[in-house]
């Protein structure tokens, strides 16, 4: 049974992460087997504390399970894993379940604004990178994750060239076959992201910045690079129509009024993806 594995947490109130994965990727018309590496009441940000539910006891057991069907994923998209039992899981569950083949993408979420998210410890960091050493295909993080997994010293502003460094180093360190940096910015209040392959194609691929933040600009990203590439579409396209479908939903969003507590109104941007898929 051919599968998409979608491996990131699941909060019920506020469209992030899963909550926006699936029905984005249901409009790639791609068939997902979904694990929630952690189930919240609600995102972090601005909800007060929420209560969390760590699945990763029960990775090995769902595992085993698939393994019985049996499931065989033609690629995978991990996001936020949380604990470094999950990400060590996740490491067994693909050996097992994928292959040369898989196109394996990994949304390295732990931190921001050159801050770990609260709980994480460098021990993450590096177990995460291990992951990405033996797994990755293809990672997608901020400017904050992107130092951390090069282990390099966090710069709030980067220069092209710096940021050039920091994507080659990436490339070398795990052995990738592409790094996406999303958040980035230039001098002309534009902001979006910038990509670097093995094969030496790099681009940058901006939007004028908006004044509102909403949570989940980043899974619809994200979520939408994994389509595009799992629809056979090249890397640049992915991010050009990535960047560009997340920077209308945010106008969207502005334009309804929306509580960015809520999350981005990825939902308006659905028909663009099935249009996308009928041609």
């Amino acid at each position: 049974m051919k599968q998409l594995l979608i491996a990131q947490d699941l909060s019920s109130v506020g469209g992030v992460s899963l909550g926006i994965a699936v029905p984005v990727l249901a409009s790639y018309q791609q068939r997902t087997t979904v694990l929630p590496t952690m189930l919240l009441s609600s995102h972090t940000g601005g909800f007060g504390l929420p209560i969390k539910v760590d699945i990763s006891p029960f990775i090995q057991a769902f595992e085993e399970h698939w393994t019985t069907i049996p499931v065989q994923f033609t690629g995978a998209y991990l996001g936020y894993l949380g604990t470094v039992e999950s990400i060590k899981m996740m490491g067994i569950l693909l050996d097992k379940l994928s292959d040369d083949k898989t196109l394996t993408v990994i949304d390295p979420v732990m931190a921001d604004h050159g801050t770990l998210y609260s709980g994480l410890t460098n021990g993450y960091v590096d177990e995460l990178s291990m992951l990405c050493l033996a797994q990755a295909d293809l990672i997608l993080p901020n400017l904050t994750e992107a130092y951390l997994l090069a282990d390099c010293n966090y710069q709030e502003n980067p220069s092209e060239t710096e940021i050039k460094k920091l994507l080659t180093r990436l490339l070398k360190k795990l052995n990738l076959k592409a790094v996406i940096i999303t958040g980035v910015t230039n001098q002309k209040n534009q902001i979006g992201a910038v990509f670097l392959t093995k094969d030496g194609e790099s681009g940058w691929v901006l939007k004028a910045r908006r004044e509102n933040h909403y949570f989940g600009t980043g899974d619809l990203l994200a979520s939408c690079v994994v389509g595009e590439l799992m629809s056979g579409h090249s890397l640049r396209e992915a991010l050009e129509f990535a960047v560009e479908v997340t920077w209308k939903a945010m106008s969207i969003s502005d334009s309804e009024g929306l509580d960015q507590r809520l999350g981005v109104n990825f939902m308006s941007i659905l028909p663009d993806i099935n249009d996308r898929m009928e041609k």
